[in-house]
């Protein structure tokens, strides 16, 4: 798996966004791959806004995770707005916010191979 990392300039806002691009090299392996993307927003009135995206064949998922209980309930709102917009895009949509500092804390922390036929060697 590569992660390629992107900062993105947003009009008005101090802080650049920041993207992770999740992929891999293999040809085969990028078949079968879920194609997966993060985005790390720090918005003046709204906070830090971390969103995932995760795209199998025509169903799509976005999970937003939010500092603030308040943020959360703006977002709520908006969904049911969003919606059905993407609906006509995407077989399946599925939207969910959740208000976790750990989730967004982690958008730094590289992915975890677990389950994977990766060997690391620890040799010193």
């Amino acid at each position: 798996m590569q992660i390629f990392h992107v900062m993105l300039p947003v009009l008005n806002q101090k802080m650049p966004g920041r993207l992770k691009l999740y992929y891999t090299k293999s040809p085969k392996a990028a078949r079968e791959a879920t194609p997966r993307v993060s985005l790390l927003l720090e918005l003046e009135y709204l906070g830090r806004v971390r969103s995932d995206f995760l795209l199998l064949g025509k169903d799509l998922s976005v999970s937003f995770y939010v500092d603030e209980d308040h943020v959360k309930s703006f977002f709520e709102r908006r969904m049911g707005e969003v919606k059905p917009i993407l609906e006509a895009w995407f077989d399946t949509v599925t939207l969910s916010v959740t208000v976790s500092h750990q989730k967004i804390n982690a958008f730094d922390v590289p992915l975890s191979t677990h389950g994977s036929d990766h060997k690391v060697d620890l040799r010193i």
